[in-house]
């Protein structure tokens, strides 16, 4: 007879081998990966529907996405700290955050469904009501499909797989909403997002086993309630301006005007998600372990690196914000380059608030995020309650730009006092020094749309060539490139990165 011995558990290390780098990358390039063809469906879209209906459009999904994030950020990241401090409970707590994701969304779902008009009717247009219902339907399947991709696998530290289901689903709904609009128009944009997440659980399912062990609902529910309701209230902070948009000025087209300010303007919010989700299972299990130094070294290295990309990118955007504009929606969409200048920096403040708000929420300070976005909320629909009828569009991004800033330093705050440190002081007084000559060639240079792409080029080099001069980029950080995107390349396919010594 033969004995077949039960393997050895492998932790999440040796399972993945994945550093916190390599993690990064597979979920960064994820994210770009869902940023592309977000956008590839938003310029469609633009272009086939027009300002008026992509303006009802967008603010479907915003509505939409509202919700969502409830199911995407609460019991997933209480899944994903628990499984990262106990991995030998992963099972048992995948089993009971199902049935927490599960029965929540669907009790939301009804109500929502049922107060379809209502919230119609504070956005002052009842005609979105048969929308707001059908976009009901998008919640249980997403919520499900987040369990698994940003709770099970992100605990896991299996980055790989979450990357995949996330890639796997961005490339579905591309498809589905594209070719569903066709059949059944707007209708059809909104059935594409219930479709595609069924899709990416395809890839990333799987049913907990049951080894008579049960894992408590009430640490789930206490450690995720703080986090929905930070989720809703921070990504009420990033819609609020259009629905006052949308409530507040008469014509149709604003509203498709700013939708497009929106979805350009986050491209740098959503390019640093990736770091976000490797950045809260890493502090929870350093600050678990009270490896306190590492912890803040850990913090120091990923806010700089985050600074150093996010600056220069957020400037160019604000620098180009008629160009992009043209390009990517066409002449009809000009009225809102003015605004977006504006609104990708507030939403540059939202993007550091959302990064400093992950480490709280890791180092087990749920609470403090959920009432620093709500007073970021507050903010921005007070400003914009002001400020839209008297400027317009601009007033919009700037009540975001104005509650993004009090959140963010208030967080920039929290964290350093618990850790003793964000980004060196140095580091910040550089990268503002290069930032400003970077900017300035952006914008002094009138550039035509074929020579866009040149522009950009010769603004980063300037703009590390002022960081290598002034001594910010070093040699190991050339290393920390190389190990993140090279490591994964087959050894013949690799070569060194030489920075300053």
């Amino acid at each position: 007879m033969k004995v077949v011995l039960p393997r050895r558990r492998r932790t999440s290390q040796q399972a993945t081998g994945m550093s916190l780098g390599q993690g990064t990358l597979y979920l960064t390039l994820a994210s770009l990966v869902f940023i592309v063809s977000g956008y590839i469906i938003h310029v469609w879209l633009g272009h086939y529907l027009g300002p008026e209906e992509y303006g009802v459009y967008g603010v479907v999904i915003q509505v939409m996405t509202a919700l969502n994030m409830i199911h995407y950020v609460g019991v997933p990241q209480a899944v994903s700290k628990y499984i990262a401090q106990d991995e030998s409970r992963a099972d048992a707590i995948l089993r009971s955050g199902l049935v927490l994701q599960v029965s929540s969304t669907l009790g939301i779902a009804v109500v929502f469904f049922l107060l379809a008009q209502p919230v119609a009717r504070l956005l002052n247009d009842d005609a979105l009501t048969p929308y707001i219902r059908t976009s009901a339907l998008v919640l249980v399947p997403y919520s499900v499909m987040t369990l698994y991709m940003t709770g099970y696998y992100n605990g896991l530290h299996q980055f790989k797989r979450q990357a995949l289901m996330n890639i796997v689903y961005s490339a579905a709904k591309t498809v589905s909403v594209i070719g569903l609009v066709y059949v059944f128009h707007v209708y059809g944009a909104i059935i594409g997002f219930v479709v595609s997440p069924m899709v990416g659980l395809l890839v990333g399912v799987r049913l907990p086993r049951f080894t008579g062990e049960r894992f408590p609902y009430r640490p789930l529910i206490r450690f995720s309630a703080p986090l929905i309701l930070f989720s809703v209230l921070s990504t009420l902070q990033l819609s609020a301006d259009l629905f006052f948009v949308k409530a507040l000025l008469p014509d149709a087209a604003e509203s498709g005007y700013y939708t497009a300010n929106q979805n350009i303007a986050r491209i740098p919010y959503f390019a640093f998600t990736g770091l976000a989700f490797v950045l809260l299972p890493s502090i929870s299990r350093s600050v678990s372990r009270d490896h306190v130094e590492q912890t803040r070294e850990l913090i120091r290295q990923s806010m700089r690196y985050v600074l150093l990309l996010l600056v220069p990118s957020t400037l160019l955007i604000s620098a180009t914000s008629a160009q992009i504009l043209q390009i990517l929606y066409g002449d009809a969409y000009a009225p809102a380059a003015g605004s977006l200048s504006l609104l990708v920096a507030g939403l540059g403040f939202v993007t550091v608030f959302g990064l400093l708000s992950n480490i709280l929420s890791g180092a087990g300070r749920p609470r403090l995020p959920m009432t620093l976005a709500g007073l970021g909320l507050l903010i921005t629909a007070l400003s914009c309650s002001v400020l839209i009828p008297w400027l317009g569009l601009t007033g919009a991004a700037l009540a975001t730009a104005l509650g993004g800033l009090v959140s963010m330093a208030a967080a920039a705050l929290a964290v350093y006092r618990q850790f003793g440190g964000i980004v060196p002081l140095r580091s910040l007084l550089r990268i503002a020094i290069a930032a400003v000559p970077t900017y300035l060639l952006a914008t002094s240079f009138p550039t035509a749309i074929p020579l866009l792409p040149v522009l950009y080029g010769a603004s980063l080099v300037v703009y590390l060539l002022i960081l290598t001069a002034l001594g910010e980029l070093r040699q190991q950080d050339w290393r920390w490139a190389q190990e993140t995107l090279l490591a994964r390349l087959p050894p013949g396919a690799r070569f060194t990165l030489r920075g300053p010594r």
